[in-house]
């Protein structure tokens, strides 16, 4: 799916950049805790913003891309990509 791709590599560049940006390794797999990883909370809007900007999406503004929507803990990258994956468009056209 084009779509996945496109949102998932934008979503990785973006965390690989801002984490080599902090002098933090830019290994981060699927499962890691992007805090953890070295992101900090400024990160988290820059990352909103390219987000926004690469994919073409709307970012509500109390989102925040590094806390999980339960608030109880921290996002991990594949949720993130999960997330950016769910705000694009279908463009898949259903019936015939």
């Amino acid at each position: 799916m084009t779509t996945r791709i496109k949102s998932d590599e934008a979503v990785e560049r973006i965390v690989h950049e801002l984490l080599g940006r902090g002098g933090h390794p830019s290994s981060v797999r699927d499962g890691d805790n992007l805090m953890q990883a070295g992101l900090t909370s400024q990160d988290g809007v820059e990352m909103a913003c390219d987000l926004e900007a690469r994919l073409g999406i709307i970012v509500p503004g109390d989102f925040n891309p590094l806390v999980h929507e339960s608030g109880s803990r921290m996002r991990t990258l594949g949720e993130l990509k999960a997330w950016a994956r769910a705000q694009q468009p279908t463009t898949a056209k259903k019936g015939g």
